[in-house]
């Protein structure tokens, strides 16, 4: 599933779950993007709070 916000790049996920996730990483985008530099640089990475 290739989407605007992630791809499942291995099996499969309910179209809910899907759905689910989506939403989350929509909420936490420059979260994430923060993250993902902190990886690749080797920094810690920052808690990023749960879909509620």
């Amino acid at each position: 599933m290739t989407d605007e916000y992630g791809d499942v790049i291995e099996g499969e996920l309910p179209k809910r779950a899907i759905k689910f996730v989506q939403e989350w990483i929509s909420f936490h985008k420059d979260e994430l993007e923060v993250n993902w530099e902190n990886a690749r640089s080797g920094e810690p990475l920052n808690h990023i709070a749960p879909l509620e």
